[in-house]
């Protein structure tokens, strides 16, 4: 599998000799056709001087002629042809003397043509006659220029283009080694940059790999504001939610684990006492009716209490699944706090506790709920201040109003519970610290019982408390018309 490191190199590589070789063959044929336009310039402007030179030079012979023309030829590495009026070539720097009557005519040379018609012309060809590839420039006299005893009516120039094509390949050579400096700069540059572009690519790769691995308290940290570091911070939010979802789950689980080892112990302690007293009354004397009286209240109670961990368990299974249906009617508060005072104080004063009735609200004020569920929240709030609060102490049940809303209020001088336990008590299966060790209590779920009712009123749920000081449990409810 290729990495994104060698991906970008080889991209970056791959682009660069491609940008290189057309720059580098574009730019040979640029150079071609330079220097060949530099040389046609170059035999022309020496053509102008060679006929300046003859005209100029006393020459009485033809040998006299020939010698001229193969001096002017070396000194100016050009070869030289002097021609007639008919295409018979007179003389010929690269040809003997003794050979030049067995050249052929040159009247239909393309250069000559060319001259013919324009004055002067060019051609580029291979020569048979001395077998090279040359570039010719030849100029037309219509007076004819009188060399010696011959009268010359075309001067023709010509170099081979092997010097033309040497000087392209010095220049291509040259070209050549400053692209493949080029390249190896460019390699070793791009290296570093794939290196430093990929780097944190790779690191957020094992970062990730991590967070496969459940390692969710690790952090990326990046500087950068692109999209990389947009990524990391990303990844970053999700380690975090993953972490928090994991503690949170973990959390449940443990709050879980804690509430079926509650429930097995709140079901085994009732089931325990009425077993005991349903066998104690079946050995003993019936005719001690006081003590037949105290068994059976003893599993009275009990059962009491295994029906009131059932109604919860039902209720909350219900309220979680959305089969519970709350009947919403038009209640006059004021007779519904008096009925459950009226149901309570019979239980709570023989228990050496104060009850008090408090109603701060006019006496038509109504509320829009269902009268069992509201009935079943405030009979588990009572029943959590009649576990916690001492003999002596005091329960307060009180109605109010504020801002639209009718406030129902249990309060009490029990031993109340810590700040960072009241955040957490409304949980399902939750149970306070000072539970843990005590008898009381119905597996941490009646605060949860409650909380579900208030919502599905669209109520609000008060909680206060104070450790060794009491709580203040209670609701309030928007005021129905």
């Amino acid at each position: 599998m290729k990495t994104i490191k060698s991906k970008i190199l080889l991209t970056y590589v791959g682009v660069t000799i491609l940008a290189l070789v057309l720059s580098w063959f574009f730019t040979s044929i640029r150079i071609s056709d330079y220097l060949e336009g530099l040389t046609k310039e170059r035999i022309k402007s020496a053509t102008r001087q060679i006929v300046n030179y003859l005209v100029s030079d006393s020459i009485d012979n033809y040998n006299n002629l020939y010698n001229k023309i193969k001096i002017i030829s070396a000194l100016n590495d050009t070869r030289i042809t002097l021609i007639d009026s008919v295409g018979k070539v007179w003389c010929d720097s690269d040809i003997d003397i003794e050979k030049i009557d067995t050249v052929e005519n040159h009247k239909n040379r393309e250069e000559i043509i060319n001259a013919r018609n324009n004055h002067y012309g060019f051609s580029k060809r291979f020569s048979h006659t001395v077998h090279k590839w040359m570039i010719y420039y030849a100029e037309y006299y219509e007076n004819p220029l009188h060399i010696g005893d011959k009268n010359i009516y075309y001067i023709r120039t010509s170099i081979p283009i092997i010097t033309i094509n040497r000087l392209g390949t010095e220049i291509k050579f040259i070209l050549g080694i400053s692209a493949i400096l080029s390249l190896i700069i460019i390699f070793v540059t791009s290296l570093q940059i794939s290196e430093w572009m990929t780097k944190p690519l790779k690191n957020l790769k094992d970062f990730a790999l991590d967070l496969k691995n459940g390692f969710y308290k690790r952090r990326f940290h990046v500087d950068k504001k692109d999209e990389i570091g947009i990524l990391a911070e990303t990844l970053n939010q999700l380690a975090e939610s993953i972490e928090n979802e994991k503690s949170e789950v973990e959390r449940l689980e443990s709050i879980k684990k804690e509430f079926i080892t509650n429930l097995m112990h709140e079901l085994r302690t009732p089931l325990f006492v009425i077993e005991s007293s349903l066998e104690t009354l079946q050995n003993m004397n019936f005719a001690d009716i006081e003590k037949v009286k105290e068994f059976v209240g003893k599993a009275s109670n009990q059962t009491k209490r295994l029906h009131k961990v059932v109604d919860n368990l039902i209720l909350i299974s219900k309220l979680r699944t959305g089969e519970q249906v709350v009947n919403l009617r038009s209640l006059k508060a004021t007779d519904f706090i008096k009925k459950i005072y009226d149901d309570y104080k019979e239980v709570i004063e023989p228990k050496n506790i104060e009850f008090v009735l408090s109603i701060n609200a006019p006496d038509d004020i109504k509320i829009l709920g269902d009268k069992q569920l509201l009935s079943y929240a405030l009979d588990n709030l009572l029943d959590n201040s009649i576990k916690y609060t001492q003999e002596k102490g005091k329960i307060e049940l009180s109605l109010s109003t504020d801002d639209g809303h009718v406030v129902f209020i249990v309060s009490d001088t029990g031993k109340g519970i810590s700040q960072n336990e009241l955040k957490k008590i409304t949980e399902y299966f939750y149970r306070p610290e000072l539970d843990h060790n005590s008898k009381t209590g119905v597996a941490g779920l009646g605060l949860a019982v409650v909380k579900e009712i208030i919502r599905m009123h669209n109520g609000a749920l008060i909680m206060e408390s104070e450790l060794s000081k009491g709580s203040k449990f209670g609701f309030k409810l928007s005021i129905s018309k």
